[in-house]
């Protein structure tokens, strides 16, 4: 008869790889569940054991898989001004609460003689 801790269980199947592979898979969906970005459906965490004998059904192959089904993003929604310059269609987003950036034009880069490079 074998010893009970030589039995195999969740806890000790591929070495701990079982559970391993199930927390993996549960962070990401806590993460998922945490991102404010996604919808608030269910997430679920399925942790897969096949086992496949052989004819004489003394052992088994065993694969052991896990995956997690996420919410997916939340589409979001924003406006465009479209029309064309030099003949091609162009769009520019227009949002009032982004801050402009104080964007400047580069000063000439001058060698060592004062003369004015081109850049």
């Amino acid at each position: 008869m074998s010893e009970q801790s030589d039995l195999v269980s969740l806890a000790n199947l591929g070495r701990g790889g079982a559970i391993e592979r199930f927390d993996d898979e549960f962070q990401r969906a806590l993460d998922n569940v945490l991102d404010v970005n996604t919808g608030e459906g269910a997430r679920t965490v399925t942790l897969k054991v096949k086992l496949k004998p052989n004819s004489a059904r003394t052992f088994c192959e065993v694969n052991i898989s896990c995956s997690a089904s996420l919410a997916s993003a939340k589409p979001f929604a924003t406006q465009i001004f479209v029309g064309k310059e030099r003949g091609k269609g162009i769009a520019t987003e227009y949002d009032p609460e982004q801050l402009k950036l104080p964007i400047t034009e580069p000063t000439p880069l001058r060698s060592v003689a004062g003369e004015v490079k081109k850049i």
